[in-house]
């Protein structure tokens, strides 16, 4: 993840970006990449717009490819010392490539992607938890839509060490062929700051 802000903090400028591969000797058992970039700028003092881009694939979704490009409106309920929320409201359009040859399947679309943010910060900087949850109805197809949360968590060993805990939920009411409408994942680690 790297964030940089402008001086003024009108724009805000994030990328996201995750490779994540395991394998046996045998078998590979997860293979997906993500990169998310966002651009926002302050309209107010509680109102941003939101400019976003994204690439994916994801083995076990069976995710060849999705590609994201969108564009909202974030909204700033509470900005406390300890707690801040978030509402996003935005529309984005998605292509997206199923990676089995047989039934291969392609989807051009336009979703509603609905998200908000609760961020809890522990006393003297010891760490924050963070919980952001995202709903995503298909536009012409309310009944088809994704629904996760991630929640994370982290302490502060020192300026440099942390321990970090998240844990993430995705459900997508009408999946590609043959996966599951459900995925969990629990992750531990240590993040140094350079």
């Amino acid at each position: 993840m790297y964030q940089w802000k402008t001086k003024s903090l009108k724009d805000i400028f994030l990328v996201l970006a995750n490779h994540n591969y395991s394998k046996t000797l045998d078998q590979k058992l997860s293979n997906a990449s993500f990169c998310h970039i966002r651009c926002n700028r302050a309209l107010g003092a509680r109102l941003r717009y939101e400019l976003y881009t994204q690439v994916q694939f994801n083995q076990l979704l069976n995710l060849r490819s999705r590609y994201i490009a969108g564009t909202g409106l974030r909204f700033k309920f509470t900005n406390k010392n300890l707690f801040k929320s978030y509402l996003g409201v935005a529309i984005f359009y998605e292509y997206e490539e199923s990676i089995e040859l047989k039934n291969r399947a392609f989807h051009n679309d336009f979703r509603m992607p609905n998200y908000l943010v609760l961020s809890l910060k522990l006393p003297n900087e010891k760490g924050e938890l963070t919980s952001t949850t995202n709903y995503q109805p298909l536009l012409e197809k309310f009944n088809d839509f994704r629904f996760s949360n991630q929640t994370t968590l982290f302490f502060n060993f020192n300026k440099k060490l942390a321990f970090t805990s998240s844990f993430s939920y995705f459900f997508d009411k009408i999946p590609p062929s043959g996966i599951a409408t459900e995925t969990v994942s629990f992750e531990n680690g240590i993040r140094l700051n350079f």
